[in-house]
């Protein structure tokens, strides 16, 4: 969870200073106490190679933090039995195991109360929060593609290339950063872009994922070390030439008469929009999701 990270070091190097501070001048764990002091040194000396700021900690990471410390108490326990049964020891072992318990239990609170500690104060999100203005400007200037619009509803941050050229829209869950679509802009600054993204989401522990990205950017991916997987496909309907005339189109035009006769009609409707039209639209949303929560990200949400 904390692998090659800032916070991991600084959590080891305090918890090793207290083992340290603790074993001062009890001569029969002065062995422990030297390999702790060893292992503290050992650290200081390959500090530069802690170079993560962080990694987001989630119910998963603490989920597994438990199995770790329930994992050493068993061994704790299967250890002790068979050691003391080699030394003849035949007293009940339940005072034993509760100390070894107790051991487990405030090692485990002290990692997470550190951890809950760090987290707080070492949060960072990666690039910048919606701004309409700024992305008018940019698709102005620059263009966009079929999934730019998504970046208008406001749930993803935005991270830009250097140049300015060139941007990708994101949302973060847990540890993971999912990126939608390619990025946009001037394709001259994607390689540097998707670079700087990369190197930013390992400094703060993210795993970057992308999804809907196109075709003809995949070697692009690849170079960067990403497999691939088939999730979808997405039609794309030229609307100046289709027609629902023909014998292929047969089952589609018994469905458009069926709607016709049953007096369904299609719209589209420009704003300025009124209230009534919002709250008629919001009435049907809700009755749709019947106390479901509705979806974002790749589709528009009301």
């Amino acid at each position: 969870m904390y692998y090659k990270t800032i916070r991991g070091l600084y959590i080891t190097c305090i918890t090793l200073i207290l083992s340290i501070v603790l074993l001062v001048g009890q001569s029969e764990n002065a062995i422990i106490g030297a390999l702790a002091a060893f292992h503290l040194l050992v650290l200081i000396l390959l500090r530069g190679q802690f170079k993560r700021h962080s990694l987001p900690f989630n119910a998963a990471s603490m989920r597994g933090l438990l199995y770790v410390c329930l994992i050493a108490f068993l061994i704790f326990v299967v250890f002790t039995r068979n050691g003391l049964l080699l030394v003849d020891y035949h007293k009940p072992l339940y005072g034993i195991y509760g100390i070894g318990f107790v051991g487990c239990l405030v090692a485990c609170l002290y990692i997470i109360g550190l951890i809950i500690l760090f987290a707080r104060k070492h949060h960072v999100q990666i690039g910048e929060v919606y701004n309409e203005e700024k992305l008018d400007r940019f698709f102005e200037a620059y263009g966009g593609h079929v999934l730019s619009h998504l970046g208008y509803l406001g749930d993803k941050r935005f991270l830009f290339s250097d140049d300015g050229k060139a941007l990708v829209q994101f949302s973060t869950a847990g540890n993971r950063m999912v990126v939608l679509g390619d990025p946009q802009g001037e394709e001259a600054s994607f390689e540097e872009l998707l670079s700087k993204l990369l190197e930013k989401a390992d400094y703060y522990g993210y795993r970057c994922v992308f999804y809907q990205i196109s075709g003809d950017k995949m070697a692009l991916y690849h170079d960067m070390g990403y497999t691939f997987f088939k999730l979808g496909e997405e039609a794309i309907v030229d609307l100046d030439t289709f027609t629902i005339s023909g014998k292929k189109r047969a089952g589609l035009r018994s469905s458009f008469n069926r709607f016709h006769k049953n007096g369904y009609t299609f719209e589209v409707i420009h704003p300025p929009f009124t209230e009534s039209f919002w709250q008629q639209l919001e009435s049907v949303s809700d009755a749709w999701l019947d106390g479901k929560s509705e979806k974002q990200f790749s589709l528009g949400f009301f």
